[in-house]
C-alpha cells in the first residue's frame, strides 16, 4: 500500500539500505555495550524457536 505515492526503486532501495545500516549499528552499538544482556535475549530468542516455552 503506497497511499498514493509512488517512490522510484532506487529510492526504495536506497532506504532500505540505510535501514539496515541503522538497524546494524544499534545491533553491534548493544553488543559492544551490553554484551551479557545480548547473549541473555539471544538464548530467550532459541529456547523460545525450540518451542521451549509452548
Amino acid at each position: 500500500m503506497t497511499f498514493g505515492v509512488s517512490l522510484s526503486p532506487v529510492l526504495v532501495h536506497l532506504m532500505d539500505v540505510v535501514l539496515c545500516t541503522v538497524v546494524l549499528r544499534v545491533v553491534l552499538g548493544w553488543m559492544v555495550a551490553y554484551p551479557r544482556l545480548l547473549q541473555l535475549l539471544g538464548i530467550l530468542v532459541l529456547l523460545t524457536r525450540l518451542g521451549f516455552f509452548g
